[in-house]
This record gives C-alpha cells, structure tokens and sequence, in this order.
C-alpha cells in the first residue's frame, strides 16, 4: 500500500487491531518460557555494522508523537522496548537491517493502537528515503509520483495551480509559472531538469500553504535555494545562488552619512559605489575564488585585495611609449602641438586606466614624454604648464576616490631616464629639469589651492646619478621643502643607474597578503611558521592562478569586454600582458610575528632582527619555488594599508585572544586593534629617525617592493638644507628603499 493510498483509507479497512498484543511483554526482557539473544547490532544502508541503540527509536517514536500531540516520553519507551522485543522475536537474520528496524517501529506503532504516531512516522520515513534517492540523482524513481501528483491535481484532489504573482527583477508582474523555476536552475546550475522539477514542485506547495498572493524574485530563489540545500545539492545552490545585501545594510550605505567610502563625505555617487562593490566582492568569493581560498581569507589566514574591484587589474605603469603609441595609433593626435592639448587628452586616457585598476596608476616620468611640446616655452607658460599638469592630477585623485585606483606620478631630477641619443641634446634634458622644477615650485604653493586628498602621490626618483647632474643641491634642497610640509612626496631610492622591475610596464594583476602573527599564533617555533608559511602561500597562489584565469577571461572578449583600453595594441602589443605580469605577496605584521616567537621586537635585539629576515627571506624563496610551479611572477611586498592591517588584528583579538593579547596594545575599542604594516617597526621604537630608516632598511633590502620607511624629523633637523642632508646619509648608509617625511608644520 502506497503513502497516498494509506491517507485515503479508512482505519477500519486496515489490518484488524492488535492493541495490548505487546502489553504483557513491555516489562520484560523476553516472554515467559522463551529465551531470545538481544539484538546487538544493526547493518546500515552502506553495509557497515553498527551498534543497536535503543535511545534512537526512543527519539524517533517521541518526536513522531510529538508531531501530533502525545509528547509521552515514558510511553514512547515503552514503545521501543516492544520494538526490541519484536526484533528479537521476528528477525532471523542477525544483525537486522535498518529498514527492518524501521519496518518494526511501523508494526508496533500499529498494533500498540498509536495510529496517528504510526501515520507520522511513516510521512518521516518517505520523507528520508526521498532525500536519499534525489542526493543519489535517482530521478526515474520519482517520475511515477510527479505523474500521480499531477494526474490527483487534475481530479481536484490537489488544489489547482497558484493564483499569484511574481514581482521579477525587471520591475514588472509576471504570473506565476513552475517551469520558469524548472528552466533557471537547469540553465543556471546543469542539474538535471527533472530534479529541478521535484523542486519547483515542492517550492509551489510550500507557497500554496503559505497563503501569499504576490512574491519577489528574491523570495522565491531563496526558496529555491533552501530545498537544494534540504537535498544537499550544494553545488547547484552555490551556483543558484542570488547575488545582493540585506535591506537593513543597504539603508545603512544609502542613508547613513559617511557610509560610502571611509573617511569622505558621502554622496549618491559613492553610495553607488558602495552597494556595488558590495554585490562584486559576494560574487568574487562565490564565483571567481574556490571555497578554500574563500574560506582563508574569512578566517583571516589570508587578505583578498580589491574584491569590491574583482573585474579590474591590481595597478599598472604607464610610461612614454604607451603615450607615443597611443598618439601614433590615433588620428586625433595629429597635428596637435599645444602642451595644453596633449595634457587634456594624455588625462583623459589616463582616466580610462584608472578605471581599470583598483589600486594605483603610476604615470612614469611624464617631463619625458611632455618635453616635445614644453621645448621653447618661456618661464611663465612653463610655469602655467606645471600648474595644469598638477591641476589634471588632483582631478584625476578626486575621481579616484569614486570610480578607480589612486595616481602616482614618478619623477626625476636626474637624466638617465632619457636614451643616449636624446642626452645628447642638452636642450632637452634642460627643458625637462626646468619642468621638474616648475612641478615642484607648484607643489611647495600647492596648499592655496589644493587640500591634502586632493594633491597627486608624487614618488621622486633618487639615484646615484642624481650627484652628476648640475643643480641637483638646490633641487633636493627644494624637493626636501615639499616633502616636509605634504606627506604626499616620497623619495625613491634606486641604488644603481639602471631602473628596477618597479618601473616596468608590466602590469600587477592581484595582490594576496600573508597574515604572519596568525601563523605564528598556531605554532611555537620558527620551524614549524615555516611550514606554515609554505602551506599558507600554497593557498595564496591558488589564488593568483584564479584571479589570472578570471582576468583571462574578461581579456579574451577583446574590444567587446570591459577591459577594452587594456586589450587595445599600443605599438603592437597589447598593454595587458598576462605572462610577464606580477602578483603581489603581500606581508604584514612582521614585528608582531617576532614578538610572539622570540619575545622582543625587531627594534629590540638582534635575535628578533635575524629572525625577521630569516622569515621574510623564506617567504621570498617560497614565492620563487611556487612561482617557478605554476608560471607566476610572485612578487613579495610590503602591506601598507590600514584597513587590512586593522582587518586582520581584530580578526585574531577574536580567534586568538590570549597570543594577540601579548602583541597587541590594548585599547579602548576593538576597531583602534592595528598590526603594523609590511616590516615596519612597532610605534612603540623610540630612537631616531636614521637609526629607523637603517633598520627597516635591513628588511627592505630583501623584500624592496612597497617598502616605505616614514620619519619624523627632530625639530632642530627640519630646515631643508637639513633635511636634504639627511636624505643623502639615508641613501648611503642604509638600504631604506623608500622613504617619507611626516608633516612637520612649525
């Protein structure tokens, strides 16, 4: 007899009662008279032997009764005991199977005059078998019931089809219809359109018994979703899987000041960009990065950079010859001679790439590829040139802060950014210092006009070819003046006379950054954070190999995808090459990493310093292993963003209370938590501003990218002529690869 027939029969046309035929068995082991082996164990479905547990069916009859009203704890014991007794009287065969066990509890429940606990628990049982032939993908054992279900609706044993409607995700009232749900998961997911079937049909009875009349899209994907995960199709629910933000969050970012980007006012224009990369960064994580890479970075094992920005490159160096194969490649550049033209249009490019990147865009010594059009200008039009260029860039900072990755302007005094050929026109190399200078004697006046966010990050190349160049005294002495009043100057020490890979064109497409303090957390000696170290960046490069095949995939639509301007031939190549392209490493928390290990900081013994090194310098060899692998350029750097930094801290304040307790200051609130960023010292060094530049310097050596060393001068020290000396002992004596005056404002 089938469940449905079951249902419709009347109880009185059933098996003739038995009720109390077990009564005078409950209380006893076995019946007077009769010696019986108690069951000992049971054979599961997949053929393991397991041991008989009565409390089981003790739980399962209690919650059958449960279900309709009688919670009899004692009676659904006693109910158990007579099913043991059955199975000792009944099964020859030993051990039972589960089904006979299941078979048993139905018997007892039935004679025992427990009808309606017995009809519940048969209802449980299909229920369960039903699971496990849709989790088994046994669709033609369904076909019969969706064809007697469907044949009872036609003969209004069921009720007719739902009389809703369907608010859909184009904003209009569509009626509802059952295969629509059919056809999106087999479009969606690839399951198998009969299972998708059962579910749609289910999903329609769980709306029918809920009464509603209109419905979202949302709502009924969530459905949806929630019956593949009953059925443990969680594959097919990863792909179902609707992409968005809770009502309450997005009122926080719509309607909250200041919710769009930290730190700026707020606008409908950053709240755009905040809802958006809120829907970016869930589909980064569920679509573009595997569970275990996803499952790092929540942990906090790892930091995911740019989420938000998934469908963009890490960052990009432009340099002259992208300007001169654009300005040949397009039409509009002919003939065009004013200096304020070319920097119309070289920005309005420049812009499109920003667009393109969630991190930086540096622009590589603009006075190289400008000099043509600055050749012959007086003072005062090279002066309004430089004004323009500086006005261009706080333009394009101010855009970035809504809709791409920051600018970086690179600079330099000296000429060895210039061929042979063109140094020998002194002319030119004069032309472009003057430029340079002009650039900067705007910088230094720069506060009239433009707040601190608003002022291009300008990174000055310092080289030791700097000292041949006539003038270079005043101009340090200049560029020192700068830098000690705008926090946004950087000098960049390149200690040869050829420029690094730093200054290439080849773009950075991700960066993954390692958090080191929790893998020391989960360890007690350096040995065992190296393992660590090599497990975590097998992670790290499966991640970078993910982003690369995402960003390969976008690349591969050419003109037609969204990262067009990248694609584009400049001079016959495209400016997005995936093969010499860099993936950064990132590091961060040195100091603290140490600090748990040996007990001191990098700035407080020469143990903690070495061990520092020694780390870093593993990391750099890993990366170069893994790399070498899997086709990579693994780049390790410096970390230098707070957010991750504090990101990170909190994260193990709440995993790992007691080991982050020893590292980290305690403060009054959990968000003011922070690591220090890449190698830095701890805030907590004292000594002075050499002594932290030589030391930093030390880590920076073996991991140079990023690396920037921030100093506050003592006060007697602030004069330019002082700053600039100090500037030169930095470069000399040390290996500070980058370094930063803190604004000093006497």
């Amino acid at each position: 007899m089938s469940l449905a027939e079951y249902n419709r029969s009347d109880v009185s046309e059933r098996e003739p009662s038995h009720e109390g035929m077990f009564d005078a068995q409950l209380a006893f082991p076995a019946p007077l008279g009769e010696t019986l082996r108690p069951i000992q164990s049971i054979l599961k479905r997949d053929g393991r032997e397991v041991s008989f547990e009565k409390p089981k069916i003790v739980d399962a009859i209690f919650r059958a009764a449960e279900a309709v009203g009688n919670a009899d704890r004692d009676r659904a014991e006693s109910l158990a005991s007579g099913v043991s007794i059955y199975l000792m009287k009944n099964v020859k065969t030993r051990p039972p199977t589960v089904e006979q066990v299941q078979d048993a509890v139905e018997r007892v429940l039935i004679e025992m005059g427990e009808r309606t606990t017995a009809l519940e628990y048969i209802r449980y049982r299909e229920r369960r078998a039903r699971l496990r032939k849709l989790r088994s993908q046994d669709v033609h054992t369904f076909l019969q019931e969706m064809e007697s279900a469907e044949r009872a609706q036609e003969i209004g044993e069921t009720p007719p089809a739902l009389s809703l409607f369907v608010r859909t995700s184009d904003e209009t009232l569509a009626t509802w219809d059952r295969d629509r749900i059919v056809q999106a998961l087999a479009r969606e997911t690839g399951i198998e359109p009969r299972i998708a079937a059962i579910i749609a049909q289910e999903v329609e009875q769980q709306l029918l018994h809920a009464k509603v009349r209109i419905l979202t899209a949302p709502l009924v994907r969530e459905l949806v979703d929630a019956k593949l995960v009953e059925y443990g199709f969680e594959e097919y629910r990863r792909k179902h899987m609707r992409l968005g933000l809770p009502l309450f969050d997005a009122e926080q970012i719509i309607c909250a000041p200041n919710a769009g980007v930290p730190g700026s006012k707020n606008s409908p224009r950053r709240t755009d960009v905040a809802l958006a990369e809120r829907v970016k960064r869930e589909y980064a994580l569920a679509q573009v990065f595997s569970q275990r890479v996803t499952d790092a970075h929540l942990a906090g094992d790892i930091h995911l950079h740019g989420l938000g920005r998934i469908d963009r490159i890490h960052s990009l160096n432009v340099s002259r010859e992208y300007f001169e194969g654009a300005s040949a490649d397009d039409s509009s550049f002919i003939g065009v001679k004013s200096v304020d033209s070319v920097l119309a249009r070289a920005f309005t490019d420049l812009g499109r790439l920003q667009e393109l990147a969630s991190e930086c865009i540096t622009l590589e010594h603009p006075q190289r590829w400008l000099v043509p059009y600055l050749a012959g200008l007086s003072e005062r039009e090279l002066r309004r040139a430089a004004e323009v260029f500086v006005l261009e860039c706080a333009a394009r900072s101010i855009a970035s802060r809504d809709s791409g990755a920051s600018l970086e302007i690179r600079l330099a005094w000296e000429s060895q950014h210039f061929s042979i050929e063109e140094r020998r026109q002194h002319q030119l190399q004069y032309t472009a210092q003057r430029f340079v200078w002009a650039l900067f004697e705007v910088f230094r006046k720069a506060e009239t006009f433009l707040h601190e966010q608003r002022h291009p990050h300008v990174l000055l190349q310092v080289s030791p070819g700097l000292s041949r160049e006539p003038g270079h005294e005043r101009f340090l002495e200049l560029a020192c003046e700068v830098a000690l009043r705008q926090p946004v100057i950087t000098f960049d020490f390149v200690r040869n006379d050829s420029l690094i890979d730093e200054s290439s064109t080849a773009p950075c497409i991700h960066e993954v950054t390692l958090n080191l303090p929790r893998l020391a957390f989960r360890v007690s000696n350096e040995h065992e954070v190296r393992t660590e170290i090599e497990r975590t960046l097998e992670v790290v490069t499966a991640a970078h190999l993910e982003k690369k095949d995402f960003v390969a995939k976008l690349a591969a639509l050419g003109e037609l995808g969204p990262l067009q301007p990248l694609t584009r031939p400049v001079n016959g190549l495209p400016l997005l090459n995936l093969e010499p392209a860099s993936y950064l490493v990132g590091i961060i928390g040195l100091d603290e990493c140490v600090r748990y290990l040996c007990g001191a900081g990098l700035h407080e013994s020469g143990d903690a310093l070495a061990l520092g090194l020694r780390l870093i310098g593993y990391v750099q060899d890993v990366c170069e292993n893994f790399g070498a692998q899997q086709g990579l350029r693994l780049v390790p750097a410096h970390t230098n963003d707070p957010m991750v930094a504090r990101r990170l801290a909190m994260l193990d304040a709440r995993n790992f209370p007691l080991a982050a307790a020893s590292v980290l200051t305690a403060s009054a609130s959990e968000a003011s938590l922070s690591y220090t960023l890449g190698g830095r010292l701890s805030d907590a060094f004292a000594g002075s501003a050499f002594e932290c530049a030589l030391l930093e310097g030390r880590c920076q050596e073996l991991v140079p990218l990023a690396a920037t060393t921030e100093v506050t001068l003592a006060e007697s020290d602030t004069s330019k002529e002082s700053a600039a000396d100090f500037l030169q002992k930095v470069f000399h004596r040390t290996h500070c690869r980058r370094l930063r005056f803190r604004a000093s404002r006497s």
